[in-house]
């Protein structure tokens, strides 16, 4: 293991680490490193795991190839446009980290995803996506091996409305953890989930759903975080697959229209991860912030 983070270093070099031939973790992050050098990181073939999270990155150049490579951070750096030779940097990679970068495109993750066989976890949330030039109808992901799946803060909203790109999860099968956070989504498309035929886990907090129709989440889903939502007054037949649901600062209407949802509150066996004493009335204004048990309460009174 070597640890050089916090160095200042600014550029990599062919024969920087070339004698190391048994090195296996290199850490390199929290530097100025803003540019690799051709063929840089050469003679490291034993190479399992390479941080450069929080560098000057703006684009990968032409490092050499590691095949033993298994995880990747390359998370906090300036990396956009394309990025064509990763998958000959770092094929075999199980775990990559790509997240807060200024990556534009959607297209990134299907080509990651097919190019990489070996990807289990893939975390390229906090890019601002703008495009997806993918004829929707053609491309699509293959097969592959991703079991976690982090698209948080990728603006999703703006992607999805134009049709683009939903069919970015109808190969996922394998894919038991996804994150959706802070994607300003104010609905999910028809059938966007229906490749998740494993899913046991998503976050969809802090967006703009309004509704969710009884069929829009997988049945395999055991696991939701509602929580910083819009949705006033939740269907409880989207969540009949759930055991844990996380509802903390949604915006209830308190009316007639609750009826159901307060009935199934009070009856079902999911766990909460956030207290229901904490879930609140947000509209009309006579009933802002009174707590849905008191408003449950007074609706059975009545």
């Amino acid at each position: 293991m070597l640890n050089l983070s916090r160095n200042l270093l600014g550029e990599i070099y062919s024969h920087t680490f070339a004698a190391l031939i048994n090195l296996k973790v290199l850490d390199l992050s929290y530097n100025h490193i803003g540019i690799l050098g051709y063929d840089s990181f050469s003679g490291l073939p034993n190479l399992k795991a390479l941080s450069l999270t929080g560098n000057s990155l703006k684009d990968l150049g032409f490092p050499a190839s590691l095949p033993s490579l298994g995880y990747l951070m390359l998370n906090d750096n300036k990396l956009k446009g394309s990025l064509v030779g990763l998958s000959s940097f770092a094929r075999n990679i199980k775990y990559l980290d790509i997240q807060d970068n200024r990556l534009t495109h959607l297209d990134d993750v299907y080509t990651f995803i097919n190019e990489m066989k070996s990807l289990q976890s893939l975390f390229y949330g906090g890019n601002t996506i703008r495009w997806c030039t993918l004829n929707r109808q053609v491309s699509r992901i293959g097969l592959n091996n991703v079991e976690v799946l982090d698209l948080h803060s990728s603006s999703l909203q703006s992607v999805w409305s134009q049709g683009q790109c939903l069919n970015l999860f109808d190969n996922l099968g394998h894919v038991t953890g996804l994150n959706l956070s802070s994607n300003a989504l104010q609905s999910l498309p028809q059938g966007i989930f229906k490749g998740l035929t494993s899913i046991v886990q998503m976050d969809l907090s802090s967006n703009a759903l309004t509704y969710l129709q009884p069929d829009a989440l997988p049945k395999s889903l055991k696991i939701l975080n509602l929580s910083n939502n819009f949705i006033a007054s939740p269907d409880p037949t989207a969540f009949r697959s759930l055991r844990y649901l996380d509802l903390n600062t949604n915006r209830f209407h308190c009316d007639h229209n609750l009826k159901d949802f307060l009935t199934w509150l009070n009856k079902t066996n999911v766990t909460f991860l956030s207290p229901i004493e904490e879930l609140r009335c947000e509209f009309p204004s006579g009933f802002y912030r009174v707590s849905l048990l008191d408003y449950s309460a007074q609706v059975t009174k009545q």
